[in-house]
């Protein structure tokens, strides 16, 4: 057995994070032909699954195929379904849902299963089997593109010979036999074929109660640019916690007492921030901020993409104008680095904290040097730019149901109050706002008890995709673009 890590830290990372196939590759290897297959995850989506079934299929003995079974978290089910059954999905959704629909890929016949256990299925584990070895894969990563190409995840790895009686082989046995349908059922979980959850995307929402609505939505996660460009200053975690010796003594380009990573861009005499999302005119129309973030229905999803899209024009040039620069002023910009951390070393020798003296780290000059050139060849790569122009990325709401019930109804009231507070509004600029203000919800919306039970029951219509007359349901307020 072994433990392994996905990938380094984040900002050791090399740009071909976006190579999901190679993480595949390196996790799942394992001599043999592929007869069979099995995963349990809590979180999926359409990337992942593409480059597990094609690496599965790839290696699928030819002559007798490989049976394949996925057991994936019911929301997670509900909202991968959601997405295949989308009339404006990709090319990979589109084939995917013909592959659920036949229960054929290739050489792989699959088979595919939603489950609830409790209050939250949350197991993650991987079992492949040739003619002559098994693996398993178990730990914290989901069978999602982040978990396999952006994340730090630590899983347990094993392979052993078939039939060897051995402790890593009994292990590798026993974690096959967990993820299996009658374990599931013997611990009394619901274990519902895919092919009825596609049904009930056809005919609607599947929805009993808030949470429901909740997790079939998406949680706006902002990226900031500062983020990416930021050197890291390995401060001493003594003085970070210093709060207060650090506030008699200004620290320059340090804009907060607790930072331990120095702004690059002001140095290079660049600034290019990002408009607020709180103040743009997607987000007032088509999200309900609560206390996790900005939600919003799946059925909406195309067009605040589209809209932020827009927008990120600007973003894309002004990252193709770094990329320039950062090739063309590589020791300039190291040379920015040093001099900026020479003054922060001396505003720090002045702090009282034994850990920390006035000489500079002798080995700064390098790992800036290191930094500038890591940064610069993520820049080279176009999608690592499209990724950080366009500055927002979509992310599954946190299942706090199956954890502390303060955190539900934390997110629950905050989502409705949000709702009430567009809905008092003398005219909503909210969407849902607007739909819920007619004459068909007015009577079921005088309290919070009434508004969960018509988002519960009315979901349906509510969060139907937006129609034109109501593309321009903001036009007198004012746009930020």
């Amino acid at each position: 057995m072994q433990l392994e890590s996905t990938g380094l830290n984040r900002l050791e990372r090399e740009p071909d994070v976006f190579n999901l196939a190679q993480t595949m590759e390196g996790l799942l290897a394992v001599p043999g032909k592929l007869r069979s297959a099995k995963v349990a995850t809590a979180y999926i989506d359409v990337a992942a699954l593409w480059i597990f079934l094609n690496y599965v299929a790839g290696k699928a003995d030819g002559r007798s195929g490989a049976d394949v079974q996925l057991f994936i978290e019911r929301n997670s089910a509900v909202r991968l379904c959601a997405e295949l059954m989308d009339k404006d999905a990709g090319k990979e959704a589109k084939r995917l849902r013909k592959v659920f629909e036949n229960g054929l890929f290739g050489a792989i016949r699959l088979s595919v299963y939603a489950v609830q256990t409790g209050p939250l299925f949350h197991s993650k584990a991987i079992y492949v089997r040739t003619n002559s070895h098994h693996r398993v894969v178990v730990g914290s990563l989901n069978l999602t593109a982040n978990g396999l190409s952006k994340n730090e995840e630590l899983v347990v790895t094993a392979s052993e010979e078939l039939e060897r009686n051995t402790l890593r082989g009994r292990f590798v046995e026993e974690v096959q036999a967990y993820i299996s349908e009658d374990h599931f059922k013997k611990i009394r979980g619901q274990v519902v074929p895919i092919a009825k959850i596609m049904a009930n995307a056809l005919n609607g929402r599947d929805i009993s109660n808030l949470r429901d609505v909740l997790l079939g939505g998406v949680i706006w996660y902002e990226r900031k640019e500062v983020e990416a460009f930021a050197f890291p200053l390995q401060l001493p975690e003594k003085l970070r916690k210093a709060r207060a010796a650090i506030g008699e003594t200004p620290i320059p380009y340090l804009q907060s007492t607790l930072d331990s990573s120095l702004p690059v861009l002001p140095l290079m005499g660049t600034e290019f921030e990002m408009e607020a999302v709180e103040r743009s005119r997607w987000r007032r129309r088509l999200c309900i901020p609560t206390c996790y973030g900005l939600w919003s229905p799946p059925e909406w999803r195309k067009e605040i993409e589209a809209g932020h899209a827009e927008r990120s024009k600007p973003r894309l040039d002004h990252m193709e104008k770094l990329q320039r620069r950062f090739r063309a002023e590589h020791e300039d910009i190291v040379r920015h680095i040093v001099d900026a951390c020479t003054d922060i070393w001396t505003a720090l020798s002045k702090v009282d904290v034994g850990e920390v003296s006035g000489t500079l780290p002798p080995d700064l000059s390098q790992r800036a040097r290191n930094w500038v050139s890591r940064i610069s060849a993520r820049l080279d790569d176009p999608k690592y730019r499209e990724f950080l122009a366009t500055g927002l990325s979509p992310v599954a709401v946190p299942d706090v149901w199956a954890g502390n019930p303060s955190d539900a109804a934390e997110l629950e009231e905050s989502f409705l109050d949000s709702v009430r507070f567009e809905l008092n509004r003398l005219k909503p600029r909210s969407l849902l706002a607007r739909r819920l203000s007619s004459d068909e919800y007015r009577s079921l919306v005088n309290d919070n008890a009434g508004l969960r039970k018509a988002l519960i029951q009315h979901a349906d219509s509510l969060f139907l995709p937006i129609e034109g007359s109501e593309e321009d349901l903001n036009e007198g307020d004012e746009a930020v673009y």
